[in-house]
């Protein structure tokens, strides 16, 4: 197949990477340093999408993928649905399960899905009323802007001086701009976490291999939330009995909801979810790849992944059996010195060269670029993922870290403590 990638992150690097190892052909708009040596270069604009439908048209592409939240929320699957293009991911209406949390929060409460308890607020004055009536029933509070922030919007609050922070942070400094119009404040639910993707028709949904993000910027889950600097997969503690669980009460009850509304959902659906001694709880939707989770699901994947997307694209995703390897993968993220906030760009990534033929280890770009000479040089905060492969997960553990150890760029930092604790459980 000819396959049109939209986005340049390193989950839009996995999945052309994806692709060209399983034999398609791939086109990348717009391009990182990494799809740049995958796929040629055009000169169309990504955020233009009646120029894109045309040029997919011209090139006779065969699917679309678009792998940021922004060109779905946007539109671009009615867009290409009324050229008659393939295009995997769901049209805008559906995308309000990601672009808006206070729809995404009723969604779940009129359909019985398990959620953290939680209230809407408009104000600042609304918003300091509901913590301080629910904090100590809650043991802490988090709060979130109800619209898209990148992953960097969620504040988790231990204690009140922290959640009077959060509260400024919203609607005095309003850091996440319209985002913040609408906050959600809720309870703080405790337990390992874990992300779930589905791949879902319409009619039928089917999950991948669960897999653990890691989105604090320091070890030990310290410092301030991010887009995620680590993942791995599988779970070992998300057994058989605990997915059976989460399809039940969260995952089919979800496509039932969606039917229910008459959305058109043909795509990825993201769940992240926290176990809690109560049950599985959803603590958010994404309408995409999660990333870094595609960086390590996708790698594990063994059925022809464009084929899976083509059939959610047709409704006959119930036909297809989806087999995966029996292997770990383990991302860690290397980040530009001072992300999530300011960060200086430009820097040259050393180390390459030294990865490309290690076939335990594969490199995916997210933050670079090519400068005038064909160098790698960083160009946002989380520049580089490095996946380790193996037959346990202490294994790819072990060669992602040797493969990061390899790699330089000024100011570089990443976390020395990914997929630890699921270690120590396997051990024990």
């Amino acid at each position: 197949m000819k396959i049109l990638v939209l986005g340049s992150g390193g989950r839009e690097h996995a999945l052309c990477q994806t692709f060209q190892r399983q034999g398609h052909e791939v086109i990348a708009i717009p391009q990182n340093a990494g799809t740049a040596e995958l796929a040629p270069k055009s000169p169309i604009d990504a955020t233009q999408f009646s120029k894109l439908a045309q040029f997919a048209k011209s090139q006779k592409i065969d699917l679309t993928v678009a792998g940021p939240e922004k060109y779905l929320v946007d539109g671009i699957k009615d867009v290409f649905s009324k050229e008659g293009l393939k295009l995997f991911g769901p049209q805008k209406e559906a995308t309000k399960l990601e672009s808006s949390k206070s729809w995404a929060k009723k969604f779940m409460n009129q359909y019985n899905i398990p959620t953290a308890a939680f209230h809407i607020c408009r104000t600042k004055e609304e918003a300091q009323n509901i913590i301080h009536q629910n904090f100590h029933k809650w043991s802490g509070v988090v709060i979130k802007p109800s619209g898209l922030t990148a992953g960097k919007g969620v504040m988790c609050c231990a204690t009140l001086d922290d959640a009077d922070e959060a509260i400024r942070v919203h609607f005095e400094e309003k850091r996440f701009g319209k985002a913040s119009n609408e906050v959600i404040v809720e309870e703080l639910l405790k337990g390992p976490e874990c992300s779930l993707l589905a791949f879902c028709d319409g009619t039928s949904i089917v999950p991948m291999i669960p897999s653990q993000d890691h989105k604090r910027l320091w070890e030990n889950d310290a410092g301030p939330n991010t887009g995620g600097v680590g993942a791995y997969a599988p779970v070992p503690f998300v057994g058989e009995n605990i997915l059976r669980e989460i399809d039940q009460k969260i995952v089919q009850p979800t496509l039932t909801g969606l039917k229910q509304e008459q959305l058109i959902y043909q795509g990825i659906i993201y769940f992240g979810i926290m176990l809690t001694h109560r049950g599985p709880k959803v603590l958010e939707y994404n309408c995409r790849f999660g990333d870094p989770e595609a960086q390590v699901v996708l790698p594990l994947i063994e059925s022809d992944l464009a084929q899976v997307m083509i059939s959610c694209c047709d409704g006959t995703l119930g036909t297809q059996k989806i087999n995966w390897k029996n292997q770990s993968a383990c991302v860690v993220v290397m980040c530009s010195g001072g992300y999530p906030h300011a960060f200086q760009t430009g820097y040259l990534v050393e180390g390459l060269d030294e990865l490309s033929n290690d076939k335990n280890i594969i490199v995916y770009h997210a933050g670079t670029k090519l400068n005038d000479v064909k160098q790698v040089v960083t160009s946002g905060g989380r520049v580089i993922g490095v996946t380790g492969l193996g037959d346990t997960l202490n294994d790819a553990v072990g060669h992602a870290y040797r493969g990061i150890t390899q790699l330089a760029f000024i100011d570089a930092h990443y976390r020395r403590d990914i997929a630890n604790q699921a270690i120590k459980e396997c051990v024990t």
